[in-house]
């Protein structure tokens, strides 16, 4: 019987949108949420995946980014500032905007979770407030 298991993390952070037209493109911060479900048919035991692995996986994640600026890898103006005054920051290689934030949680964690073998779907949900989020879904 298919099974779904899920896992919440929360974390503070901070980026910029430079392309922007509002507010959005000035220097801001989140308390950010993210959902993970996995969907599979359980072992033997019953278990489809440790609720321990899966903070093993996605933790070393949110560890580099919380209370660190997630930066384009395009925006010299805030590589520069954060680099020349020593501040935590993770590059990414596209805008943070919560599409882009998913996708990079994505790419990081769908090879770990495949090595199980018995997760057929993932979803991850962020949280960029309260009540707006992204999402992505694979079939494993």
């Amino acid at each position: 019987m298919l099974t779904k298991v899920s896992k919440e993390f929360k974390w503070e952070m901070s980026h910029r949108l430079p392309f922007h037209k509002g507010l959005c493109k000035n220097i801001h911060g989140h308390t950010y949420k993210l959902r993970l479900d996995l969907e599979g048919e359980p072992d033997m035991n019953g278990m489809l995946v440790d609720f321990y692995d899966m903070e093993t996986i996605m933790r070393p994640i949110i560890d580099r980014l919380d209370h660190a600026f997630l930066c384009d890898s395009n925006d010299q103006i805030m590589l520069n500032f954060l680099k020349d005054n020593g501040f935590k920051y993770e590059v990414i290689p596209y805008t943070s905007t919560s599409e882009n934030i998913v996708k990079y949680f994505a790419e990081k964690s769908i090879p770990e979770f495949k090595k199980f073998g018995i997760v057929s779907k993932i979803y991850i949900r962020l949280f960029e407030t309260e009540d707006v989020f992204a999402e992505i879904f694979e079939n494993l």
